[in-house]
């Protein structure tokens, strides 16, 4: 009886274990994954803020080092660059003399510049990640976030609109023309926009910004990390001296066609 009394207790004892450890796992299933997350159960706190400004920087970041960008749109352009005999990988160190030569396809599709994977550089999707993660996150500051306000609002939003008009400044400076939106939850395919009024937009978009950034951080770890005042006002003055260089350019070759 004893025994049987025991046994009773321990099936009660693991069934009700069970159920429980059942209904903690279905809680559990039931967590919504991080990458699901949307503006309207995400935006919840300052920390969310952060975080989400965090995968921004290392989203662009993952894009621009994916291949040799750096190199490839700058210093190799200028034919000025040679290879070493004898040199490591010298096959396919060649594409540097390559896009000298600007032989961009060739640059693009010899498989002996494989490892560069100048291909990459054509596309743009996660540029365009980068800024729709931007939107949505403007959106949410302009809406109100539990924890945000006054002046780190302010800063937010300063900060956001800076990504999003660099994040276009590098891509005029790749692609010319490119198509330009702020909605948060644009989906509809759009025509490329002329890249003077790109940036037209940009620097009306971010100009009002410049004066709600402190010159300074006050968290050590986030200066020259993080933008504050001198690096809007030195986006704005690129975005100025490439657009009177574009519009100089345009207007020459106006002239030079009559």
């Amino acid at each position: 009886m004893k025994n049987l009394i025991k046994n009773k207790i321990s099936v009660i004892g693991l069934s009700l274990a069970f159920l429980f450890s059942f209904q903690a796992c279905k809680d559990y299933l039931n967590i919504e994954p991080i990458d699901r997350l949307t503006g309207n159960n995400f935006y919840l706190s300052k920390k969310d803020v952060e975080s989400n400004l965090a995968f921004i920087y290392a989203r662009f970041f993952e894009k621009i080092n994916e291949t040799w960008v750096m190199g490839a749109i700058g210093e190799a352009r200028s034919g000025e660059i040679f290879v070493s005999e004898g040199a490591n990988s010298y096959n396919s160190r060649k594409v540097i003399e390559v896009l000298g030569k600007n032989n961009i396809l060739e640059a693009m599709y010899n498989p002996n510049y494989d490892w560069y994977k100048i291909r990459e550089i054509t596309k743009w999707d996660k540029y365009y990640e980068v800024i729709q993660s931007v939107n949505i996150l403007i959106s949410k500051l302009e809406e109100g976030i539990p924890g945000v306000t006054g002046s780190d609002q302010d800063r937010y939003m300063a900060e956001a609109k800076f990504i999003r008009s660099f994040t276009y400044f590098w891509m005029v400076r790749l692609y010319g023309d490119v198509p330009y939106y702020t909605e948060a939850y644009h989906t509809e395919p759009m025509p490329r926009e002329k890249m003077v009024t790109v940036l037209n937009n940009c620097i009306a978009d971010l100009s009002p910004q410049k004066d709600l950034m402190p010159w300074s951080l006050n968290d050590p770890g986030l200066r020259g990390a993080r933008p504050a005042k001198g690096a809007i006002i030195a986006l704005l003055m690129h975005m100025n001296m490439w657009n009177a260089s574009l519009i100089l350019e345009t207007s020459r070759n106006i002239i030079l066609k009559q």
